[in-house]
């Protein structure tokens, strides 16, 4: 599945820790591409491994955990290189330059002693070895950017003193700040309510059409990825279950997951939800064979033997189920 001409490829990518002198994998043989200029979608319930494989790409993941496989990124006209294994100081070029990121909860990703100008400026000072000074002068023009009205107050300003959605609006600015070729955003909304969420997505839509990034979505809300995604991958217990362009996912589901997470949205008025059995197990109690087998209205016996491989059943639809194979 490995694919080259794509901006970042992910091959064969295993991330675990060992737990009592076990081997515990919280992603599982993920492969997966990125196109130039387009909105990929990860979803999945929390504890899936989607912001895990997110912290994997520029290499911020826990100690305890460790990765296997290749994460090949393309940065303009440059040969592909493997984020795995990079040097630390090539990987410090990488980051917030060619990759940016928008983290979860902006009041504990913003750091609290500097103000937001600080903390915009570092990185323009940092990659693109400008002064101060006209590093926050492009601050104020980030800011304005992401429409933080007054910006020229704003970046003498604490986390503290700004609001949810204008925390999120910082996070952003940070993010775009050196113009990254692909920018991912870990539960962007997560926290804010309806109307602020939904003016998070449209400017994080306007920027992507205006600077030509690609955007790596992360989320549980397939509504989201129905307005916004160009392709989806629907995560299960550290695994792909289903991927395809957004328009299949939600004409043609084929994983018995996938099409529980659709019954579950609220499509219709009147219509009765249909909530997917039981919950997610914990990486160190996985069923054996598919591992959503305990939750599967379709459940075989084959099922509890071998897990099945991700196999394409049609032009860019793949899935994970022995009904498919």
């Amino acid at each position: 599945m490995l694919n080259h001409a794509g901006l970042l490829q992910i091959d064969s990518l295993n991330l675990y820790y060992y737990a009592r002198h076990k081997k515990v994998h919280i992603v599982s043989n993920m492969s997966l591409s990125i196109r130039p200029y387009e909105v990929f979608g990860l979803v999945g319930e929390s504890g899936c491994g989607k912001t895990m494989t997110a912290l994997s790409i520029l290499r911020l993941l826990p100690r305890v955990i460790k990765p296997e496989g290749k994460i090949l990124f393309c940065p303009p006209d440059s040969p592909p290189l493997d984020l795995l294994n990079v040097p630390p100081r090539t990987l410090n070029q990488i980051r917030g330059k060619h990759i940016g990121m928008i983290f979860q909860e902006p009041m504990t990703s913003l750091n609290p002693v500097f103000t937001i100008g600080t903390q915009i400026a570092e990185p323009l000072i940092f990659h693109e070895g400008i002064t101060k000074k006209e590093a926050l002068r492009r601050a104020v023009q980030l800011l304005e950017r992401v429409k933080i009205p007054e910006p020229e107050k704003t970046i003498k300003y604490y986390p503290h003193q700004l609001s949810g959605g204008m925390r999120q609006r910082v996070m952003i600015a940070i993010a775009i700040s050196c113009t990254p070729s692909l920018l991912i955003a870990d539960e962007p909304t997560t926290a804010l309510d309806v109307t602020i969420q939904a003016e998070i997505l449209d400017l994080l839509m306007e920027i992507k059409e205006e600077s030509g990034m690609a955007v790596i979505l992360i989320t549980h809300d397939l509504s989201i990825i129905s307005e916004t995604a160009d392709r989806v991958a629907i995560m299960y217990a550290g695994s792909i279950v289903e991927m395809a362009p957004v328009e299949r996912i939600f004409s043609e589901p084929s994983h018995p997951y996938t099409m529980g997470l659709l019954e579950s949205l609220p499509l219709e008025r009147g219509r009765k939800l249909t909530p997917i059995p039981g919950t997610v197990p914990s990486p160190e109690e996985l069923p054996r064979g598919c591992k959503f087998s305990n939750r599967c209205r379709f459940r075989v016996v084959e099922c509890d033997i071998v897990e099945p491989p991700l196999k394409e059943v049609a032009p860019e639809h793949f899935v994970r189920c022995i009904r498919k194979i």
